[in-house]
């Protein structure tokens, strides 16, 4: 069979993560529902990142020329996946600030900026912290002294200089 009846594997994957977006999009679907199908294919686009593009990368780096059966190499497939990437991350902030964003704040739901913070808001988020995160937090030292420690998958890591 010839790479024409073939469907690149990361391609097709993209074009589902894109029916994710799709259901934030749809007027019929709860508005929260809405705010987690971008999450969703965030989510998505992360594991993707971490599984896929990584293969790839390393196909393409150890100058993996062969093509798999939809005729395209590892260094194409990349340069295909970016520019799908690229208008999908454009379509998901279109969606979320024209439509989801005024939506939110129709109903009630405002996200504030830092700067934007009433000094309550600004005391209420000190307290939480003090008394909810810090006790939690785990320090780590990152220096030559040290060897890299190590940071686990999808996980949040705040770095202080």
């Amino acid at each position: 069979m010839n790479a024409d009846s073939y469907i690149n594997r990361e391609l097709s994957w993209l074009e589902f993560n894109r029916r994710v977006l799709e259901e934030a999009r749809q007027e019929t679907v709860p508005l929260l529902e809405r705010v987690k199908f971008l999450a969703i294919f965030s989510s998505n686009l992360d594991e993707f990142f971490m599984v896929r593009v990584a293969r790839l990368k390393q196909l393409a780096a150890s100058g993996e020329a062969s093509e798999d059966p939809d005729g395209m190499s590892p260094a194409e497939t990349l340069n295909a996946v970016s520019r799908h990437v690229h208008e999908l991350a454009e379509e998901q902030h279109i969606c979320f600030l024209n439509t989801i964003l005024p939506e939110l704040t129709r109903e009630g739901i405002h996200l504030v900026r830092p700067e934007e913070m009433s000094s309550e808001q600004a005391r209420f988020l000190e307290g939480y912290y003090s008394e909810r995160l810090y006790p939690i937090l785990t320090p780590l030292a990152i220096d030559p002294g040290h060897p890299f420690p190590y940071l686990a998958n999808r996980s949040l890591c705040l770095v202080k200089r």
